[in-house]
């Protein structure tokens, strides 16, 4: 992830960073060589870029159930705008939808992948960010 100029994740002194790696199995033993590398900003951060994940840790599949819906909210608490998304699911996964709720109750589609497929992972990112209000979710 390359952040334009004037944009930053801070990185407060004695963080822990944590990665999350999928891999997925081919049938083959495989090595890997996992590295990260970190480029600090070398001109001022005007803009801080943020994270949070609408996430269910709660829900139970039914047994049998071939088209089970799991629903999941993350309230934005500061006017922003909505730059990427990473809908991630696991192998049972159909389709994923993110919905913006505005706080007159209003909303709309920001992201729809109506074929979801697991081996296909990947991060969504906006041509023009999303200006989400405090208080949408």
């Amino acid at each position: 992830m390359i952040l334009p100029d004037g944009v930053g994740m801070l990185i407060r002194a004695g963080s822990v960073l944590v990665f999350q790696i999928h891999y997925t199995p081919n049938g083959v033993e495989q090595s890997d060589q996992t590295s990260v590398g970190l480029i600090f900003s070398m001109k001022p951060v005007v803009k801080v870029l943020t994270g949070g994940a609408a996430i269910n840790t709660t829900f139970a599949i039914p047994a049998a159930d071939p088209n089970y819906e799991v629903r999941s909210t993350f309230r934005i608490d500061d006017d922003c705008h909505i730059t990427t998304l990473m809908p991630h699911m696991h192998v049972r996964g159909k389709d994923f939808q993110y919905r913006l709720v505005y706080p007159d109750g209003s909303s709309r589609i920001i992201l729809s992948v109506p074929h979801y497929d697991f081996n296909w992972q990947t991060r969504y990112e906006f041509a023009d960010p999303i200006v989400a209000p405090a208080a949408a979710g």
